[in-house]
C-alpha cells in the first residue's frame, strides 16, 4: 500500500488533549491502519530508531482517525511520537514519518463559590475539580482581581480550601492551578 500522510495533530503541536484524535489521509484500498505511539524521554528529544521498540500504544483500526481513550493513559505535559501505516490484504505499507505532539497540563475547574457570588459565611469552602495525574494544587486568595494583594497562598493535595480572616461585604478573588510530577504546572484558573 501507498504510505499515508498525517492530518492531525500537526507536527510538534503543543497543548493537545490527553485523549487526542490522531488522523491520517485515507489510503485507497486499505483494509486497516496500524498506529504506534510512544513517549519521548524529554520535550527536546527527537525520535530515533529505537523510539517504537516497545510502544506505549499499538493499535490496528479500520478508520484513518483514531481517538486515544482516557484509559490508555496519555499523561499531561508529556511529548509523544506517533506513526501510522496502511494495511491492504494483509500487506503492511511503509511507516509514515514520525510526528510529535505535547499534551496540555489542564487546569482544574472552579466549583464553588461561583464568580460574583455573595456568600454569608466568613469561612466558605473554596472547591475545584480534581485533575487526572495532578500531584497537588496551588491556591491563591486575593483582595484584587490581578492577584497583587494576596491574602492566602496554599499548596494542598485536596480539592477544597477554607480561608480564615475574611470580612463581610468585601470582594475576594481566588484561583487554583494543578501541579504535576516533574515541576509541571497548569495555568491558573
Amino acid at each position: 500500500p501507498v504510505a499515508t500522510t498525517f492530518l492531525t495533530p500537526t507536527d510538534v503541536a503543543t497543548g493537545q488533549s490527553t485523549s487526542p484524535s490522531l488522523t491520517c489521509t485515507p489510503v485507497a484500498g486499505a483494509d486497516s491502519y496500524q498506529l504506534q505511539l510512544d513517549t519521548l524521554a524529554s520535550s527536546t528529544a527527537q525520535p530515533g530508531p529505537t523510539t517504537f521498540d516497545n510502544p506505549q500504544l499499538a493499535e490496528q483500526t479500520s478508520d484513518p482517525a483514531y481517538t486515544v481513550l482516557a484509559a490508555q493513559s496519555l499523561r499531561p505535559g508529556r511529548t509523544y511520537a506517533w506513526r501510522v501505516r496502511a494495511v491492504r490484504e494483509g500487506v503492511e505499507g511503509s511507516w509514515s514519518t514520525v510526528r510529535t505532539f505535547s499534551t496540555q497540563t489542564p487546569a482544574p475547574d472552579l466549583l464553588a463559590p461561583a464568580a460574583g457570588a455573595e456568600i454569608s459565611t466568613l469561612e466558605p469552602a473554596l472547591r475545584w475539580t480534581r485533575v487526572p495525574y495532578a500531584s497537588g494544587y496551588a491556591l491563591q486568595l486575593s483582595a484584587d482581581s490581578v492577584f497583587t494583594r494576596l491574602l492566602a497562598q496554599s499548596a494542598t493535595g485536596d480539592t477544597a480550601y477554607i480561608p480564615a480572616g475574611l470580612t463581610h461585604a468585601t470582594p475576594y478573588w481566588w484561583r487554583v492551578r494543578a501541579q504535576f510530577p516533574g515541576s509541571l504546572v497548569s495555568g491558573w484558573t
